[in-house]
């Protein structure tokens, strides 16, 4: 048996026994060397402090995530060793698991009555409601969508967007920062054949902005008439899409933020909406064969709230540390890059690590953090704004940013 078969296996069972507590973490460190985390996590971390009923909540809740503590950690152990050339593994990420029970839907998740809108596309809330009440994981990926179909959009060039359906179109939909999406097109498909009137430009944003509200997020302004395009060569150029680990340095990010801000701005974004639409990882998780990511951001990831924020500023309760300690860089197989806290219960990509490192943006995480309704009602706004780019609509505009 191969040592890192062995090294995994025996970590792994570690790992289990200690509440998902601290193991030799493969770092970043510029030359990709393994090292020790420089400083041994307290128990004072989410999942190793807790009452009776909070320990029993938490369980349920892993249960509920489908994840094993080795499962995780084998997926972070696809990372580059020094001196090898051994090509990657697949790698086991750990979805989001088997189907809910309805008392675990009860407790984690909000009913939500989609109200009806008439404006003759209740029908297609509707499906879009059924198929997430039988998959609510595939409401994070219809989120995913609809910021790929629309964050095309160049503001001084006026194309690209969500009007003309154009992410259907293999030369678009194949490309890397699309990684994963494809099937999601094939299962809207059934909705197209019972609404064959509906553009596929209207029924992508519209499943966009009814997931957001079926897994608990704000109600997201929408209007139709997006016309299809027929023809392939109106895609947008690649490269239009943010790159989450553009220009990475270890444990610097602004050249990343740097990159964030002009992409926001082609499409005629403030830093404020920034923020707004990064708490959409709130929900969802990162799959290694979609996006070379792996791992949750929160939590509950099929339930939207300001969760991400939270976790963000701080993955270990009663600890002020560092960014630098509470989130620990890895270099994945394919050279990818996201961080993880010293527990490997969460990860984060460099592009969220940027939101709290950079000066502008800090503040409006933190204030995101302490005010979920502000946060709904900001994304709602700015979620909205983004659907509708390249149609000429004239929706609600984000407030100004504060501070």
């Amino acid at each position: 048996m191969r040592f890192p078969v062995v090294l995994a296996c025996l970590l792994a069972l570690v790992h289990t026994v200690s509440c998902f507590g601290p193991h030799p973490s493969l770092v970043a460190s510029g030359s990709l060397r393994a090292t020790w985390p420089s400083r041994t996590p307290a128990l004072a971390s989410l999942r190793c402090t807790a009452s009776a009923d909070e320990a029993a909540e938490r369980a349920s809740r892993r249960a509920l995530l489908g994840r094993t503590a080795g499962a995780a950690l084998l997926s972070l152990l696809t990372v580059a060793s020094p001196g090898r050339d051994a090509k990657a593994q697949p790698v086991k990420d750990y979805r989001l698991g088997r189907k809910p029970t309805q008392e675990e839907l009860d407790r984690f998740y909000p009913r939500v009555t989609l109200k009806e809108e008439n404006d003759g596309f209740d029908g297609v809330r509707s499906d879009v409601a059924a198929l997430l009440k039988e998959d609510r994981a595939f409401g994070p990926t219809l989120v995913r969508l609809g910021f790929h179909t629309s964050g095309t959009y160049d503001k001084f060039k006026n194309n690209g967007g969500s009007q003309r359906g154009t992410i259907r179109f293999e030369q678009e939909i194949s490309r890397e920062a699309n990684g994963g999406l494809k099937s999601a097109l094939e299962r809207l498909e059934p909705l197209k054949a019972r609404h064959s009137d509906v553009s596929y430009a209207d029924l992508y944003t519209l499943a966009a902005a009814a997931a957001v509200e079926i897994l608990g997020g704000p109600h997201i302004p929408w209007k139709g008439g997006r016309k299809d395009s027929v023809d392939p060569k109106d895609s947008p150029p690649d490269g239009r899409l943010p790159d989450q680990d553009k220009d990475y340095m270890p444990n610097k990010t602004d050249k990343t933020m740097g990159h964030l801000r002009q992409v926001f701005a082609r499409m005629g974004f403030n830093d404020q909406e920034l923020v707004c639409l990064s708490g959409a990882h709130t929900v969802g998780q990162g799959h290694y064969e979609a996006t070379g990511f792996v791992g949750v951001w929160t939590e509950v990831p099929l339930r939207f709230d300001n969760a991400y924020f939270n976790i963000l500023l701080q993955p270990l309760i009663g600890k002020e540390l560092p960014d630098e300690e509470n989130w620990l860089p890895s270099r994945l197989y394919d050279n990818k890059v996201q961080y993880n806290d010293p527990n490997y219960v969460y990860a984060m990509l460099p592009s969220d690590i940027a939101l709290i490192k950079d000066k502008k943006t800090r503040p409006m995480v933190e204030y995101y953090a302490d005010n979920q309704p502000a946060f709904f009602r900001d994304f709602a706004a700015a979620y909205g704004k983004l659907l509708a780019l390249g149609t000429g609509q004239d929706l609600e505009k984000t407030p100004p940013p504060r501070g």
